[in-house]
């Protein structure tokens, strides 16, 4: 019931809406399966969650990945000519995408996200050999941090005090 209602809040909201920017992330999950989410932007401060398409029982192909998007967008109610742009990460499949999208609707700006391409390099430094110590003593610095009771607590209270959401993990 409140899904349903969050669902026809979003397609009222976005009946009215033009040169939305469409974005789309995906994943694997811990069990194996690829999730995608599709995100539908305006301007910097309107994000609506449009759906998640669930492709783990399909090939990972671009025209498979536009087929779910269409789909998607049309049990949305939300045609391509209200999209401006398509930001995506950028493997090979999400370049052709890309293509394909804008063959069917060449006024779609096509959008690398930087923000993976800076993700993908932080990742490639991280696994180079000479780095293995650096990431092991750092990951050892975190778990001390983190397991130590006194020092997790100042380091809570001062990123409280600073106005700092996220803490310390490791993430490799």
């Amino acid at each position: 019931m409140v899904h349903a209602r969050h669902e026809l809040a979003l397609l009222e909201t976005l009946k009215n809406q033009n040169q939305l920017t469409l974005s789309l992330d995906g994943w694997t999950d811990n069990s194996g399966n690829s999730i995608y989410t599709l995100m539908a932007l305006k301007g910097s401060k309107k994000k609506y969650f449009v759906d998640v398409l669930d492709l783990h029982a399909k090939r990972h192909t671009a025209d498979n990945i536009f087929s779910a998007i269409k789909s998607s967008l049309k049990s949305k109610q939300i045609g391509f000519d209200k999209i401006c742009a398509l930001v995506t990460d950028s493997p090979s499949v999400m370049i052709k995408l890309c293509r394909i999208v804008n063959e069917e609707n060449p006024h779609i700006l096509k959008i690398h996200c930087t923000l993976h391409v800076f993700n993908l390099m932080a990742k490639q430094i991280s696994a180079h050999p000479s780095t293995d110590s650096i990431v092991k003593a750092n990951k050892i610095l975190v778990n001390y941090f983190m397991t130590a009771g006194f020092w997790r607590e100042h380091l809570t209270t001062w990123q409280k005090a600073n106005g700092i959401k996220h803490g310390l993990q490791t993430l490799c």
